[in-house]
Order: structure tokens, then sequence, then C-alpha cells
């Protein structure tokens, strides 16, 4: 969903070509080539997956109200501050969520139970820039934002419910 935030790119950048706009989206895949494997091999030596949702949530909530603080800066190469975090949260959750499907789903399911996943996450990336789109023309951008921050904050609550739910059992 991050990319269609800066599909309006801040003030100062709105005459540069999409090709140069393009830069700002794959630099959440330039970090996350080498991150992803590095995040997995700390969350394989933390062993504390948890730890590793919580921090992504923090993450995505820093980074869509440093995009929020930043919108209208003159300095467009700013705008990379609040990739730079989403990368993070990127790369925090890609290598969890991908990792603790298997430990959930009983052996001869895994494939299914990835599959099942797949489909939901498809399904959001279908979804997701049909919501925007109408929530922008009938609200307003800011009103995008708002949404953002509010999967984000959503995305830290259940983090902590499940981390809480986890300890106790």
């Amino acid at each position: 969903f991050f990319f269609l935030m800066i599909r309006r790119p801040p003030r100062s950048t709105q005459s540069r070509s999409s090709a140069a706009s393009d830069v700002y989206k794959r630099q959440i895949y330039y970090i996350a080539l080498f991150a992803v494997p590095f995040f997995g091999f700390l969350v394989d030596k933390v062993g504390n997956r948890h730890l590793f949702f919580i921090a992504g949530g923090f993450l995505s909530i820093a980074s869509i109200s440093t995009f929020i603080f930043l919108e209208g800066t003159k300095f467009p190469y700013l705008v990379l501050i609040p990739l730079g975090l989403f990368s993070s949260f990127y790369c925090s959750m890609a290598s969890n969520i991908w990792s603790v499907i298997p430990l959930q789903a009983r052996e001869d399911l895994r494939g299914m139970a990835l599959g099942v996943f797949s489909t939901f996450k498809n399904i959001g990336q279908v979804c997701t820039p049909m919501l925007v789109g109408a929530i922008k023309d009938g609200f307003g951008y800011q009103k995008v934002l708002f949404l953002f921050e509010s999967i984000s904050v959503t995305i830290l609550i259940l983090s902590i419910i499940f981390a809480i739910f986890r300890k106790k059992n």
C-alpha cells in the first residue's frame, strides 16, 4: 500500500519524470534485497518472532508519520527516509510471516496454508488500489494517509495482542 502513497510525489518533485519517481518506489526493494535475509537471520538468532512483528508495527507507524511530516518538503530526497523505514517494516514482516505459516500448519497442509495466505495477500493487492482511489477521490489525500496510519496502528496492536496471547499459552 505504500506505493499508493508515493504515487503523488512531494510538491517539489511533481515535475519529475515517471522514471525518476520510480527510483523512490524501487528503494524499498533495493533494501529488501539484502535486508530480508539479514532480518531472517536475526529472527532465527533471537528466536522471538513476536518482537519483530511488534518492531514492524512501530516501523510502519514511523514510516507513515514521517511521510506525512515530510510531504510538503522542499528537499525531495528526504522522502527516502520514510521509504527506508517502510523497507525495514517490509523486511521485518516478510522474514516473519512466511516463516511462521509452516510452523503453524500441519505438515500435510503447509502448501495449502501458504497458498491461502498468498491468496489473501493478493486480494489485498487487488482491492487496496480501488479502496485508496475511492477514498482519495471522495475525501482527499490526507484521509488516505489516515487510513494507512490506522492500518499501521492495527498491525502494532494485533502484534502486541498475539505476543501476549502466545506467552500465556
